[in-house]
């Protein structure tokens, strides 16, 4: 008797639908009122004949004046609603359907005044909507939650949900649609310097509260696959042996989180990204691969080091989900077996095929990839529901998309497909929603949660798809990192790599810049455009001076007085290692020509004067160009000009005015000699005579 009252109700509450419902909705400041509907709860998700049709939303008068006399309407749209696209259609509004053809509940707003707030409660027995009760009726239903203004009932704000009507006692036989999460442990832009996030940050990501906690704690409870840089896992590892030396916030974290990671590593199942996760696309349309080829043997090592698990696949994950045939190729030339990518990238050719898992063969030059393909619908459906943002009608439409899958495979007498779903790079987890979204998920009868193992396992799909291709229209293709920038640090990298012929130990400056190298191509940069240009060319600026670290010491003019003769100058090397180098004298007159080079080693840290033979064929002033190479010929430090004067005569007229004084000398001694000599004998002949 009681439900039958209620029936009667909700009729007579019915009516004015019947009198106003067809009205084409009016803007909503048609009153001059802007009203914001913030839905807190819709549904159930799935309702059942016993359960109970509800809603929680707040009111919001975002307008300039107060706001009487408003109702708070819940409908309902009763037929089934029979595929995705119907579905699609229902959220988006543009079904010709104004609110429903059913009205569930009711309420009214008291005054709201300019930026007041109101909270309103809906609820009505399942019965409310009027649903059929066999088991064949099951399926999704719209319902929307609207604010009208009476007398015209111009609807002011809306929202539009689902529910799944299951009136089944017991699931069917129809097989459940398997389901499969990808999340990803990435963080932001690493510093090129050391190829990491810094301890400071790593310790705030990874503490309670940090982003990659959550995302960890998030993904606990569920069979998720993680998409790994491999560079965070060795950030992590760096900043807890780090912990001892005065990092700020909770110093231990990074190393508890490593730990939770390699504890479920091994059971949940990960895909190995290339380190620091590097922009595929963008570094084959640059001509820069071997940078992503480099970043992938990096990412095999780190993952080899600090888990010691062996990853289901190497992946490639191209940023937006879209790859042409040049980024594909590479990214199988580096050692990839499986690439991740939106399934709009790889579509069925016939349009009727809309039932295909996430399970493809992506060609790539004379080799295949297992294509993973991501649902992107559901993916940012679950992403909403899980970071909080209208949390209810994102969870309901995804659970309502999963029955119309069910239905849909079950009405064509076909296996459902497998469905991918990912979140994103930057995913941001409320644990509690995430939780709650995942579990409204995988909970239905008709959905079974599959690890990612079981999809890459499986065959894919017999059908025929379309090439996977970047799209080029107009704002279609997805933001790359510019083409300029990764070819500049291609060639810092280059540029550093000829020193090695020089250095005693070329391992410890290589690393270093090729793990630099590698930080410089994260996607995670294409957030920080402009922090991206200035750590590119700082690492340019460093690796500049590196190469000047070995140079000829400025000095003053040098004067060659002889034909063959030494130029002195001064080499230093302020690397920490020792170095062998080749300095060669370039004259630019041909009054002096150069006799060869000569070869030296510097110790770290020295000064060292070194002579370089020239031979002078005239007189005059010259410039002299000195060079310091590595002995395989490249270029170390900058090219200095030694001022010197020629005066290759000097020499021969110095022995001849030598000579000609020694002459001088002699025949000066030899007169004053023979003199002595008559004076005494002159001397002797006068005493003689006495």
């Amino acid at each position: 008797m009681m439900l039958r009252a209620r029936l009667v109700l909700v009729a007579l509450l019915a009516l004015p639908l019947l009198l106003h419902g067809p009205a084409a909705p009016a803007p909503a400041d048609t009153h001059d009122q802007r009203l914001r509907l913030d839905v807190t709860s819709l549904g159930p998700p799935v309702l059942r004949p016993d359960g109970t049709v509800t809603a929680r939303a707040t009111v919001h008068n975002d307008g300039p004046a107060a706001v009487r006399g408003l109702e708070v309407r819940l409908f309902a749209w009763t037929p089934r609603l029979t595929s995705r696209d119907a579905v699609r259609d229902w959220a988006e509004g543009s079904s010709g359907v104004r609110a429903g053809n059913r009205l569930v509940a009711i309420t009214e707003v008291d005054a709201l005044a300019p930026g007041a707030r109101a909270r309103v409660d809906l609820q009505a027995p399942a019965a409310a909507m009027g649903l059929p009760a066999q088991p064949s009726a099951w399926g999704p239903r719209g319902l929307t939650l609207d604010v009208v203004a009476p007398p015209d009932y111009t609807q002011l704000a809306v929202a539009r949900g689902f529910t799944v009507w299951d009136p089944r006692a017991e699931p069917g036989d129809d097989e459940a649609v398997p389901v499969s999460l990808l999340v990803p442990l990435t963080a932001g832009p690493p510093d090129v310097a050391s190829g990491l996030v810094g301890p400071r940050e790593m310790a705030e990501l990874t503490a309670g509260g940090g982003r990659l906690a959550r995302v960890v704690e998030a993904s606990a409870a569920t069979q998720a696959a993680w998409a790994v840089d491999p560079a965070v896992l060795a950030a992590a590892d760096v900043a807890g042996r780090a912990a001892g030396d005065g990092a700020a916030g909770d110093p231990e974290a990074p190393a508890r989180w490593l730990d939770a990671v390699r504890q479920q590593a091994g059971r949940r199942g990960l895909l190995a990204l290339p380190r620091c996760d590097p922009d595929l696309v963008g570094l084959a349309q640059a001509g820069t691969g071997e940078l992503y080829t480099l970043a992938a043997r990096q990412g095999r090592a780190d993952v080899a080091r600090l888990l010691g698990v062996a990853p289901l696949a190497e992946a490639a994950w191209p940023v937006g989900g879209s790859a042409g045939g040049a980024a594909l190729d590479l990214a199988a030339e580096s050692g990839a077996t499986a690439v991740v990518l939106s399934a709009a990238a790889q579509p069925p050719v016939d349009a009727e095929d809309d039932l295909v898992s996430g399970r493809s063969t992506v060609p790539a030059g004379s080799d295949r990839l297992d294509g993973l393909l991501v649902d992107t619908t559901l993916s940012g459906l679950l992403t909403d529901a899980t970071q909080g943002e209208d949390a209810a009608l994102a969870t309901s439409r995804l659970v309502a998309e999963t029955a119309a899958v069910a239905r849909s495979a079950a009405a064509a007498e076909q296996d459902p497909p497998h469905l991918l779903l990912s979140l994103p790079r930057d995913w941001d987890p409320d644990v509690r929603a995430a939780t709650s979204a995942v579990q409204a998920l995988t909970e239905p009868s008709w959905v079974r949660e599959a690890p990612l193992q079981e999809l890459l396992e499986a065959e894919p799909d017999e059908v025929d798809r379309a090439a996977v291709t970047e799209p080029a229209g107009p704002g279609q293709a997805p933001p790359r990192l510019d083409a300029e920038g990764l070819r500049a640090v291609a060639a810092t990298l280059a540029g550093t790599r000829e020193m090695a012929s020089a250095l005693s130990r070329p391992d410890e400056l290589l690393d270093a810049a090729e793990v630099s190298a590698v930080a410089a191509t994260s996607v995670s940069w294409l957030e920080v455009p402009a922090r991206w240009r200035s750590a590119v060319g700082a690492l340019g600026a460093a690796a500049a001076e590196v190469r000047t670290a070995v140079h000829v010491v400025e000095g003053s003019a040098v004067t060659v007085v002889s034909a063959e003769a030494d130029l002195p100058v001064t080499v230093a090397n302020e690397l920490e290692q020792d170095v062998r180098v080749v300095l060669s004298a370039q004259p630019r007159s041909p009054r002096l020509v150069a006799q060869g080079d000569v070869a030296v080693r510097l110790a770290e840290g020295s000064t060292e004067r070194v002579a370089l033979p020239v031979r002078a064929v005239a007189n005059g002033n010259t410039d002299v160009l000195v060079t310091v190479r590595a002995p395989d010929g490249a270029l170390l430090g900058d090219p200095v000009t030694v001022p010197v004067r020629v005066r290759a005569d000097w020499e021969t007229r110095g022995i001849l005015v030598a000579g000609a004084a020694l002459v001088v000398v002699l025949v000066v001694g030899l007169t004053r000699t023979i003199r002595r000599g008559r004076r005494r004998g002159a001397v002797e002949e006068t005493g003689a005579g006495r």
